[in-house]
């Protein structure tokens, strides 16, 4: 329930994983002046909200979430699938927030990036495969796309959708489109032709962006599953790719994940060991895989045997980058690299 104008006592119960809701201040008949939506009212100096939650206070662990009022969603800066809570601009975003022009002219102006993005989540409605290896890439990529006035994310999925709105069959998200969307067919083939365009004209500095970003996904992603198999808390995976990126910056991704897998053998028995004490498991972990770096360097052992099998379930991020880069399984033994992106146009 929300607060009436003639209280400010009334509350609305806060939900676990969530961004605490800013309220509105009422003094008397005075309304502070600022930013009205929903309701709410921020002030006009602030076009930004912001709210740390503590994951685990002693290995200095934080879940930071970050919100803008006109475009983007709600990031997390942990990893692993948390909740989150994504607002929309307005309760009828396909009516009050789109914006002039032909959402097929809009496509034909986007970087790669953009249209790998745009191109997994229509996929997303037929495929079940999550977009990205991460949640947290996904709302990156939403929000790009938001504000290139392409699409925007929904609070919540709805139970029926209506004219201009999508949703994904795997990840808990749905979109509305800021433009009038073509035909569902019409608009992937589209999208297919605008990224072979980019591809032709010389795109390998926007795909190497792409290609270290889904590695970086992928292995915290791989880290959230492992830490979730020895029931170790996943959000512990972005401060492993932190602490350890140093020295896994020279190693291809099918390197990095076998690196994850021992350290994070070591990182259960120090669990068992200690009773489960947080430090002295990210601690074990860290130097585990830091040692086996070092080992890896000098030996130069065939990192082909820690390729997904054929079940995994493929991001479709990755798909798409696979579609305008055929690189095979150069994708995980190859260190991303221009040359190799040349090599495979």
């Amino acid at each position: 329930m929300r607060p009436s104008a003639g209280s400010s006592q009334a509350h609305e119960p806060e939900r676990l994983g969530t961004l605490p809701r800013a309220r509105a201040v009422h003094g008397g008949s005075r309304q502070a002046a600022g930013t009205q939506l929903g309701g709410w009212s921020w002030p006009r100096s602030s076009p930004y909200l912001g709210a740390t939650r503590t994951l685990n206070p002693t290995i200095g662990l934080h879940e930071k979430h970050v919100a803008s009022l006109s475009c983007d969603c709600y990031a997390q800066a942990s990893s692993g699938h948390l909740r989150s809570r994504l607002p929309h601009d307005a309760a009828q975003p396909t009516l009050r927030a789109r914006h002039e022009g032909s959402l097929a002219d809009r496509i034909g102006a986007l970087p790669l990036v953009d249209l790998a993005a745009l191109s997994s989540f229509e996929s997303s409605q037929d495929v079940p495969a999550p977009i990205s290896p991460t949640l947290r890439l996904t709302f990156e990529l939403a929000g790009r796309l938001r504000r290139a006035h392409i699409l925007q994310l929904l609070e919540a999925p709805p139970r029926g959708l209506i004219w201009g709105q999508a949703r994904a069959l795997y990840d808990p998200i749905a979109w509305a489109y800021l433009a009038d969307p073509l035909e569902p067919g019409v608009l992937q083939r589209c999208v297919a032709q605008a990224i072979q365009r980019r591809v032709s004209d010389g795109a390998a500095a926007d795909a190497l962006w792409l290609w270290q970003r889904l590695a970086d996904a992928e292995l915290e992603s791989y880290i959230a599953h492992l830490l979730r198999r020895h029931r170790m808390e996943s959000t512990w995976a972005r401060s492993l790719v932190d602490r350890t990126e140093s020295e896994l910056a020279d190693l291809c991704l099918a390197q990095r994940r076998a690196l994850s897998w021992s350290g994070l053998k070591e990182g259960a028995a120090a669990f068992l060991r200690t009773k489960g004490e947080a430090t002295q498991c990210v601690d074990a972990i860290t130097a585990e895989i830091r040692r086996q770096a070092r080992w890896l360097r000098r030996h130069r052992p065939q990192s082909s045997d820690w390729i997904p099998s054929g079940v995994w379930r493929q991001p479709l991020l990755l798909r798409a980058f696979l579609a305008a880069f055929p690189m095979g399984f150069r994708y995980w033994t190859e260190v991303p690299s221009l040359e190799v992106l040349e090599t495979n146009q």
